[in-house]
């Protein structure tokens, strides 16, 4: 190969030094922008999910009889088969520590609220 012979190989690099960059080069830029937004989105999301819910744990472990614990939360339902959906529903769970003849039992209510 020449030394001056043109490549035929499109380097993202070589487009972006260009005056006016090709759409091509205009549409890999908003695929990775697009793509960078949802893992900064995921990290955070990942980061509270992390601390929120041992937070939760950790009061569920230490409620006492009478005291009870209400919180929202989401829960997500994969529909598999031809097509793959996702429902997504929000529900409030209220978690209650109660003594019932001398003996202290969990109760667990989850209430479905809303579902998209």
């Amino acid at each position: 190969m020449k030394k001056d012979a043109p490549s035929e190989e499109v380097s993202l690099e070589a487009e972006m030094k260009k005056d006016a960059p090709s759409e091509e080069v205009n549409e890999l830029r908003k695929q990775q922008e697009k793509l960078e937004r949802l893992v900064a989105r995921h990290k955070i999301h990942r980061e509270q999910f992390e601390v929120q819910r041992a937070a939760v744990q950790k009061i569920e472990k230490e409620l006492k009889p009478g005291e009870d614990l209400v919180y929202k939360d989401f829960v997500n339902q994969h529909i598999h088969g031809g097509s793959e959906s996702k429902c997504n529903n929000l529900v409030l769970v209220c978690t209650m520590l109660c003594l019932i003849f001398g003996n202290t039992t969990e109760i667990n209510l989850i209430r479905f609220v809303l579902s998209f």
